[in-house]
């Protein structure tokens, strides 16, 4: 296919460079579009959302460029809050805000520009501005909102629900394409929206294998060690790894959980660690995706939970799972996601989310496994991957996507 230069935005107020705490699937995207003559733009939010600071001192002005192995973001300034609530909505907005105020002033305009979920609002900015100045606009649907929010709990008749709702719909049907990560996005699409089903295409999480660099770690704990890294938020169902620990504690066996990350629940989890009086569990700090492949490596083997919600029928790709396939790593998988990666790889041990005992349970089984058969199953992941999900064959799709909107 013939190289054709393309300026390309793409909008994801948490996006974040391998150097930082968080997903990485816009960078790496965009360090393999770059080799394929496309000018690429990362338009972000400095206030990390997990970590609830700001990353930049941005001085007078609301915006700074920064460039990470020649990815170019474009840093905006958006209010700081600490709990997820109104602080929280004004903080998108003014990020909003700010994001229209860049795009602009920004030059070359865009020939297409990527708005990406859950952060409606600001998707729809993206799909203001390319409507107004005759772009091409893509819808990317990393998580369903808002019905992921009201699988979990969240009721269907408030305000702010019925304004994702809103402007779900309107994005779905005024995009010019839409990205689904999720394998079964298309079914969703197609049964509640009048779209045709060509719209949609398939373009998964993946990996970018150089930053999983395969070499052998020194035992670093005498106990069986399993660990954990991403974010510390409700849908993880990470209180329920903390009921595991307590169950593991009571049996005196000799393993030990370690969670990597951050995020709303972090400093409730602490106290209940603490209210139980357990030694076998801890939180530590999180880790920028460069140093990520170590601290996986380190590991007996590697946790990955979620809560049950009808919504993961459609499938969930976190970028966790591409990293713990990665990491040549035995994985224990505690979800109700149709696209169970572990079971298709035959890379670990599957159990029904919701349930500390069984989850404790399949520890302890993956505990007495050999350590030939635990490394025979990190080989079968890593194979899987490979075959898979690298990034490089990930961006292609998404090249061929804008090289059809381009012409």
């Amino acid at each position: 296919m013939p190289k054709s230069e393309i300026t390309l935005w793409m909008i994801n107020q948490y996006a974040v460079p391998p150097t930082m705490f968080g997903g990485t699937r816009h960078f790496d995207f965009a360090r393999e579009l770059i080799k394929k003559d496309v000018n690429v733009k990362i338009l972000a939010s400095s206030f990390n959302n997990n970590l609830r600071k700001e990353t930049i001192d941005y001085g007078q002005s609301f915006f700074k460029r920064e460039r990470f192995d020649n990815v170019e973001f474009i840093w905006i300034k958006s209010m700081s809050y600490k709990s997820n609530g109104l602080d929280r909505v004004f903080n998108m907005l003014t990020f909003c805000r700010n994001l229209y105020r860049v795009m602009r002033n920004e030059t070359p305009r865009a020939d297409v520009i990527i708005g990406s979920s859950p952060h409606l609002f600001a998707a729809y900015v993206g799909l203001v501005f390319a409507r107004r100045f005759k772009r091409k606009f893509i819808f990317e649907i990393r998580d369903i909102w808002p019905l992921s929010l009201t699988d979990l709990g969240k009721n269907k008749n408030h305000p702010m629900i019925r304004v994702f709702a809103m402007l779900e719909k309107k994005l779905i049907m005024r995009s010019d394409k839409i990205i689904a990560l999720m394998p079964k996005g298309k079914e969703y699409l197609t049964e509640n929206f009048e779209i045709p089903s060509q719209k949609v295409v398939w373009i998964s999480n993946g990996v970018d294998l150089k930053n999983f660099p395969i070499h052998r770690q020194k035992k670093i704990a005498k106990k069986f060690l399993v660990r954990y890294t991403g974010t510390i938020g409700e849908v993880n169902d990470l209180e329920l790894v903390v009921d595991t620990a307590e169950i593991l504690q009571k049996s005196k066996s000799n393993i030990k959980i370690e969670l990597f990350g951050d995020g709303v629940l972090k400093e409730k989890l602490n106290q209940k660690i603490s209210d139980l009086k357990l030694n076998n569990i801890s939180i530590e700090r999180p880790v920028a995706k460069k140093k990520l492949h170590k601290v996986l490596q380190e590991s007996d083997a590697l946790l990955f939970t979620l809560k049950k919600a009808d919504v993961f029928k459609y499938g969930n790709p976190p970028n966790k799972i591409f990293d713990y396939l990665s990491a040549g790593k035995p994985i224990i998988f505690s979800s109700c996601a149709s696209n169970n990666l572990i079971a298709q790889s035959k890379s670990g041990i599957s159990v029904n989310p919701g349930n500390a005992q069984k989850l404790a349970e399949a520890i302890v089984k993956m505990s007495k496994i050999s350590i030939k058969d635990r490394a025979k199953m990190g080989q079968r992941a890593r194979i899987f991957v490979e075959s898979k999900y690298q990034v490089k064959d990930l961006a292609r799709k998404l090249y061929e996507v804008l090289i059809d909107l381009h012409r």
